[in-house]
């Protein structure tokens, strides 16, 4: 009702000292409801909007030593994480950062230290791009860490992140951490309002300017956004190139759209899209070094040089964080759908062991299999396609880098 929004507003001003017009929606008028505000309990701190899916997960740590955020990539997991490791280490926590796998020497490197108050953060469990843990010895290993933490005497808590199609992958032959002492929190239930507010923050973050989408029309893309793909990251795409992405069609398949752009781009101008690839391989690019990684460049477009990629740089704004020396890709969504792109389209695309890191390769590409059903980002591949690779994969450099066990590749393979 009006008055109820006028009552929000009021408290609002009260806490605020201001209301910004950008935050005030106009609805249809005919039902009477003129506009409504952002819920005031939406804190933004150090540029992170703290939902109430975080404040549930700092609750869950109070009492449990040991909590899991699930959600479809792209949730807003690492957000949450960085967030959350931030506030531990404000309060005298010393802080252990580890991406994809807790391994024997991490483990006891923590267990061995003196240090009073430990909080650990995996994100990206056991894969960013999809699964690429397989090995029972592996998955043993891992609970045993976990069960030793959750017994231990140590002041030692632990906040794991991991993607929702990696989780259904496993699930099969493997359980993730004991529920007995470990709290799951769901990361995709995201309000309009902490979406708006969220795209409100990466627009006022982002390098490039753009016009806002006016507010209504971004609740109603919200509400149609795509299940396997976080709110956040639509919004992040959004906020950088709304011409591009501010559709309907981006909000119902932004996976898919992506991949189609970029295989129009490897179609318009190859030059332009390996740059980006190159970009994508390399995880950082130093814009400081004189020379490219020669090895990488030759496996996927030999005429490559640096002068080009620099040259392509400026219109890569929507995909890239540039801090002024390097420059990543910004997202893992934006990076799956390059190695797709490149993986259906290239006339080598067994080339991508040289140039991509091998655990995200291992991430994505599956055997073709009628039977089972693969993630939805799975690169799936034929029996003739696999044939290619087969002499590389079974080399001893590869197997030294990886440890494959299990993984469904060997299992074609035998």
């Amino acid at each position: 009702k009006k008055e109820e929004a006028d009552q929000i507003l009021e408290r609002w001003r009260w806490v605020k000292k201001e209301v910004d017009s950008r935050d005030i929606i106009d609805f249809d008028r005919e039902t009477k409801i003129n506009y409504k505000k952002l819920k005031p309990n939406n804190v933004v701190e150090h540029g992170t909007v703290v939902t109430r899916v975080i404040a549930n997960i700092l609750e869950k740590l109070q009492s449990k030593k040991i909590v899991t955020c699930c959600g479809t990539i792209g949730c807003g997991k690492t957000t949450a994480l960085e967030y959350i490791a931030r506030k531990y280490r404000d309060d005298g926590w010393t802080i252990k950062w580890n991406k994809e796998f807790i391994d024997e020497s991490f483990f006891n490197n923590v267990i061995e230290s003196n240090t009073d108050k430990i909080f650990i953060c995996c994100d990206n469990l056991f894969g960013s791009f999809g699964c690429q843990v397989f090995s029972d010895e592996m998955f043993d290993n891992f609970h045993f860490f976990m069960h030793s933490i959750n017994k231990g005497e140590n002041n030692i808590k632990v906040l794991l992140g991991i993607h929702e199609h990696v989780i259904e992958e496993i699930s099969s032959k493997h359980s993730l951490v004991s529920q007995d002492y470990n709290a799951f929190v769901e990361m995709d239930s995201l309000s309009q309002s902490e979406a708006l507010l969220i795209y409100i923050t990466q627009q006022e973050k982002s390098d490039i300017k753009q016009e806002y989408i006016p507010f209504e029309d971004f609740l109603e893309l919200n509400k149609n956004r795509s299940a396997n793909v976080g709110a956040p990251f639509q919004t992040l795409m959004i906020s950088a190139a709304p011409d591009v992405f501010g559709t309907r069609a981006f909000c119902n398949q932004p996976f898919q759209l992506l991949t189609e752009h970029f295989s129009e781009l490897l179609h318009d101008n190859e030059e332009m899209f390996f740059s980006l690839f190159y970009v994508m391989c390399v995880v950082v690019f130093d814009k400081r070094q004189d020379e490219l990684e020669r090895g990488i460049a030759n496996a996927i477009y030999p005429r490559l040089d640096k002068n080009t990629i620099d040259n392509y740089l400026p219109e890569f704004g929507p995909y890239i964080q540039d801090d002024g020396n390097t420059v990543e890709i910004k997202h893992d969504v934006i990076s799956i759908a390059l190695f797709h792109t490149f993986m259906k389209l290239s006339t080598k695309p067994w080339s991508i062991f040289l140039a991509c890191d091998i655990r995200r390769t291992l991430g994505l590409i599956r055997p073709y299999d009628q039977r089972n059903k693969l993630h939805p980002f799975a690169v799936p591949l034929s029996r003739e396609t696999l044939h290619e690779a087969k002499t590389f994969i079974k080399t001893k450099n590869f197997h030294n880098n990886v440890d494959i066990r299990g993984h469904p590749l060997l299992e074609h393979f035998s």
